[in-house]
């Protein structure tokens, strides 16, 4: 099946333009901010203002290029919300602002389209009119002398360069359950048996395909989400499935002949649906693995972002690693970036000291587990490239996947009587592609609680509020527990197994590696909800305030009357106010005036004459945020308080509260 955009798609990626002098009005405008890295050519994504399902097909134009104006494709994927894609065309300086807007297509953009063709066993994605990658669901057939229980599907193979190299292997005479690109276990316990899925030869385990989700085609992207299960072929009655896995691979339309590279996105989901854990001890290989072409058997270059090589990068962890040779006349390679958000980031590496193989292997860190019903997820770019990969370009490739450029959004109202506020997002890299499942929706909310904030009772609070949430069986809450201005918050690793992080800490100032367990989540654009003293946090991440929140903390006002929290009219549909009346807060009012360009504004309190935002929302990263400033102890005693927070939290996750 084909997904539907909401709008038809543009025709090529840019175009130079002659304008005429009754150009029509823009219907929104986009703002790319590069940040603190110059960009080149870089996709990016923003989620599409309400109203925007009512647009006619259109075209990104460059404001301020007069009459030859600039125009650039873009791609509208269906969600909640939707989101835009697009190229951002050609070098952006770091600091720099480039201003778009979207207009109605312009009928001479012509055709440059990235596409998903369906083959017999499964589909090729072809941009440029070249191959990019093949996928195989069902199983592919045997070279002669290969055994049949080496068989296997639900992998990528060949992946082409530009120039038409073929950058992997399938079916190698050295490792025959080897091939392409794939995902697997290999070093595993589950209810006392030991499935191998990565050794085939084994018989333990295997993985099959099951199904394909909704492909896409279009000027900026093509992509596919197939389904596989990984089972135990030793269970006893036959085999019993441990995982569901769902791919999301987006190849889009960037690089090319000319830059030397495709670029393409490979988000694996695997979900435990077995009433045992699949249990993974410490192992030196097993994950996304990587075969190269065997003609690189006898001379093959391996490097990483921490500029190790074949020899002292085995076992040491990475931001990205490259492996390349000579292949067919030039050079060829591949390059994977992985991204912050991954397990263990960064992520330890298997480099074979004898075959052109590489594995993404987290297991190496030591022991852990995929608990039933938990979701393990992972997002990978991979470069497949000409030539050789310098270092310059491979960092400048990860920071677009790992920390891509700002882009907000803002409806013209004059044409968009029904535009909602501004939205935001800077996640091009992983896919949401692979979201939520309806069967995943049913399930409990995972939801982590950073809980300190003594000056307020934040621990005592929110082990109420647990007690709330868990009641009707919708929520399974973690309690993290910190204490004010503390060095250290032990357990904050629980939070890679949720769904939500809830912060209520106040000047905690977290180990290094604690610090990232948080900084890592809110990069990778995952749900966030800050109360009260959320604002500050962190003293070792100041800025979490203004970066992730979008407030503006400046203190507060003393104790005194009563503030009077007020729902904004505008705002009164908002799901997070769904239920909510107006109410009475008896804590100082914090001082937040000066919010982020992006916040949609809920709610407001006054106290003294003083007026001042209490609750909003933003997209960061692509993923949701709510703040509020309240959250004294009898804030939580007040159901409309409680209210506003649990559907803050629910909407974080893309999820209704009741």
């Amino acid at each position: 099946m084909r997904r539907a955009s909401l709008m038809a798609t543009v025709s090529a990626i840019v175009l130079l333009a002659l304008l005429p002098a009754d150009a029509a009005e823009p219907l929104a405008t986009i703002t790319v901010e590069a940040g603190a890295h110059e960009r080149l050519d870089t996709p990016v994504c923003v989620a599409v203002p309400k109203g925007a399902e009512a647009w006619p097909p259109v075209n990104l134009r460059e404001a301020g290029t007069g009459e030859a104006a600039t125009l650039i494709a873009c791609q509208v994927e269906a969600g909640d919300p939707p989101r835009l894609a697009f190229i951002l065309p050609g070098k952006t300086p770091a600091g720099a602002a480039r201003v778009f807007e979207v207009t109605p297509l312009d009928a001479r953009l012509l055709a440059s389209r990235a596409e998903v063709r369906k083959r017999d066993g499964g589909l090729d994605v072809i941009v440029h009119d070249k191959p990019v990658l093949r996928y195989h669901a069902a199983r592919t057939e045997l070279p002669e002398g290969v055994e049949e229980k080496f068989a296997h599907e639900a992998y990528i193979h060949p992946a082409w360069t530009p120039a038409g190299r073929v950058v992997t292997d399938d079916y190698p005479p050295d490792h025959k359950h080897q091939r392409g690109i794939w995902f697997s276990w290999t070093k595993t316990e589950f209810e006392g048996r030991h499935p191998d899925f990565w050794n085939l030869g084994d018989q333990t385990a295997t993985i099959r395909f099951t199904e394909m989700g909704p492909t896409a085609d279009g000027p900026v992207f093509a992509s596919f989400e197939p389904h596989h299960e990984h089972l135990d072929t030793k269970a006893p009655g036959g085999p019993k499935v441990i995982l569901k896995e769902q791919w999301a691979v987006r190849v889009w339309n960037a690089g090319g002949p000319d830059a030397g590279y495709f670029l393409w996105d490979l988000t694996s989901r695997q979900q435990c649906v077995a009433d045992s854990p699949l249990r993974l001890p410490k192992y030196h290989y097993g994950g996304l693995g990587y075969r190269g072409n065997r003609a690189w058997l006898t001379e093959v270059a391996m490097k990483t972002s921490e500029g190790k090589g074949r020899k002292d990068g085995n076992e040491s962890t990475a931001r990205w690693l490259d492996l390349a040779g000579p292949l067919d006349g030039g050079q060829a390679g591949c390059l994977i970036l992985i991204h912050p958000s991954n397990f263990r980031y960064p992520q330890p590496l298997r480099l074979n000291p004898k075959q052109p193989q590489i594995c993404v292997a987290p297991s190496q860190g030591g022991d852990w587990e995929i608990k039933p019903g938990e979701e393990y997820v992972s997002h990978y770019r991979f470069v497949i490239h000409d030539g050789p990969m310098d270092d310059a370009t491979a960092e400048r490739l990860w920071r677009d996947f790992a920390e891509p450029p700002t882009v907000k959004i803002a409806a013209n109202a004059s044409v968009n009587p029904s535009a909602g506020a501004a939205a935001s997002t800077s996640s091009a890299g992983p896919s949401d592609a692979a979201g939520a499942t309806d069967a995943a929706k049913d399930k409990p909310l995972k939801i982590c609680m950073l809980a300190g904030s003594d000056e307020y009772s934040g621990y005592e609070s929110l082990s109420a509020f647990k007690k709330h949430l868990e009641s009707a069986g919708r929520a399974v809450c973690t309690l993290v527990r910190g204490k004010d201005k503390a060095a250290s918050l032990p357990g904050v690793e629980a939070l890679t197994g949720c769904d939500v992080l809830l912060v209520f800490l106040r000047r905690n100032t977290l180990l290094p590696d604690q610090l990232r367990v948080v900084q890592d989540w809110c990069k990778a654009g995952k749900p966030v909800v800050g109360v009260r003293t959320a604002s500050h946090a962190f003293q070792n991440w100041l800025e979490f305030d203004k970066e992730v929140l979008g407030g503006n903390y400046q203190g507060h006002y003393g104790h005194g009357p009563v503030a009077k929290v007020n729902l904004l009219e505008v705002s009164k549909d908002h799901p997070v106010l769904k239920g909510v009346q107006p109410f009475e807060s008896a804590y100082s009012l914090y001082k937040n005036t000066g919010l982020a360009d992006d916040v949609t504004l809920l709610a407001t309190a006054t106290a003294d004459g003083h007026t001042e935002p209490v609750a909003w929302t933003r997209l960061h990263n692509g993923g949701r945020v709510f703040y509020t400033s309240l959250g004294g102890p009898k804030d939580f005693e007040n159901p409309n308080f409680r209210r506003m927070l649990t559907n803050a939290i629910f909407w974080t996750a893309k999820r209704e509260a009741e």
